[in-house]
């Protein structure tokens, strides 16, 4: 279902996002968005976080109309199963012009993972932590203060 929803909003599955987009060159590894002021490991394991603005608002729409969708079929009491879940998903996406998917994708879960942990020990060894950029700073500090007594 996930993937489905990715596929729809930008013509990816979740694992193709990571494996195309985790980039240990790049600024911030390719992400747009993470917690805190620095990317962890799990942050670059999860591909919302490395869509664009617009990409993420087309995912968060779709997934928000599907579940209206399946709130009005729990509370009708109709009995859904996963496979009446998938069909009614690619009826609705068909209908609104969006990419079905079919299959799997071109990398799966593993690949991703593998390809997202390899770019994120790249990126984390050229990168300061916040306290060491903290400590690097305060240097800068008293090394002006020394030179401003001299």
């Amino acid at each position: 279902m996930q993937n489905k929803l990715h596929f729809a909003a930008h013509g990816h599955t979740a694992a193709e996002v990571i494996y195309e987009r985790a980039d240990a060159d790049q600024h911030m590894m390719g992400l747009t968005s993470f917690k805190g002021d620095h990317p962890t490991l799990r942050d670059a394991k999860i591909a919302k976080n490395y869509l664009s603005e617009e990409e993420l608002k087309v995912l968060n729409n779709l997934v928000s109309g599907y579940f209206d969708f399946a709130e009005v079929q729990a509370m009708k009491h109709r009995a859904m199963y996963m496979k009446d879940y998938i069909q009614h998903l690619d009826a609705i996406l068909s209908s609104t012009g969006e990419q079905l998917l079919n299959g799997c994708g071109t990398v799966s879960h593993e690949q991703a993972m593998e390809k997202a942990e390899r770019e994120y020990r790249q990126f984390d060894v050229r990168t300061l932590s916040p306290v060491e950029q903290a400590y690097l700073d305060n240097i800068k500090i008293l090394n002006k203060k020394v030179k401003g007594k001299k």
